[in-house]
């Protein structure tokens, strides 16, 4: 393939990503939701931002998806990055999307359930992936400088301990003076490279109910494959012990997908473990002439 033609087929790609799908409805097409008229103040800010500059770069050829979680409205909206184009509307209190990759928090103020949402939600992400926090906080000008610098500290701290990489925290994220984005404290950060909590994750037992409920659906899922496979699950406690103190849980939820971490049987008693890895092993032959 030459270069034109290399460069039309990308071309091609990146403006099929940015077009605007259609919805069927009561049996009419219409166009979702564009989500930069409920959120101006966001979308023109970000318009300049490096970090999500880079994240839409690096995603024009695919179908990535971002969030706006709203503490405000009670709401999530998933939505194209590309041109803002809603995709989904949810409550706080359902699952969130699995296929996100970008998110944008607003909130009143940052306390433990927002904390909790957001820790959820960066254990789907991939590397690079944006997390920008928009605090409203209209009394942050009648601060002085040494008390705003520890409101920015005490913020940036948080973004630390989730182990968040390039974490800043902006007291006036506009050089415009009355830029509404001023408003907020603007908190920015992304994902790095193999992202690990710093405190091991107790997935299967704690966390919003949702993320257990979803992963015991996965536990569930695997045993009936396995059921439909010919074998008997004997023993998944290899699985469920690396959900309950993972350190890397992107890595787990992907052995948990891929069912490792079991001790299975045939009906004809033959045994076999399938480890963390996925390697499978014999652990027990019912006779030398029986291959399981």
């Amino acid at each position: 393939m030459n270069k034109e033609s290399d460069y039309f087929l990308q071309n091609q790609q990146i403006s099929v990503r940015k077009q605007l799908e259609f919805n069927e409805r009561n049996g009419a097409f219409e166009i979702p939701q564009n989500l930069e008229e409920l959120y101006p103040d966001l979308s023109r800010y970000l318009e300049g931002q490096k970090l999500w500059n880079n994240y839409l770069r690096k995603n024009e050829k695919g179908n990535d998806t971002a969030l706006i979680l709203d503490f405000q409205k009670n709401t999530v909206f998933s939505f194209n990055p590309h041109n803002w184009q809603q995709e989904k509307e949810l409550s706080l209190q359902d699952p969130l999307p699995e296929e996100a990759n970008g998110i944008l928090l607003v909130c009143s103020s940052f306390e433990k359930k927002e904390k909790e949402i957001l820790e959820t939600a960066i254990l789907f992400f991939d590397e690079d992936s944006p997390i920008f926090i928009f605090e409203e906080f209209p009394k942050k000008k009648n601060l002085g400088r040494k008390k705003l610098f520890e409101e920015v500290k005490k913020r940036r701290s948080i973004l630390h301990s989730l182990g968040l990489a390039e974490a800043e925290v902006l007291s006036r994220p506009s050089s415009v003076k009355n830029d509404r984005v001023n408003l907020f404290f603007v908190w920015r950060a992304r994902m790095p490279k193999e992202w690990r909590p710093r405190k091991p994750v107790n997935l299967l037992e704690e966390g919003p109910y949702w993320r257990r409920n979803w992963i015991q659906g996965l536990l569930e899922r695997n045993k009936n494959q396995y059921e439909k496979d010919g074998y008997q699950v004997t023993n998944n406690e290899a699985i469920k012990n690396a959900l309950r103190k993972t350190t890397f849980p992107l890595n787990t939820l992907g052995q948990t997908k891929l069912g490792f971490g079991y001790e299975l049987e045939k009906p004809c008693g033959c045994r076999w473990q399938v480890d963390l890895n996925g390697d499978w092993t014999c652990t027990y032959q019912c006779s030398p002439e029986c291959e399981g």
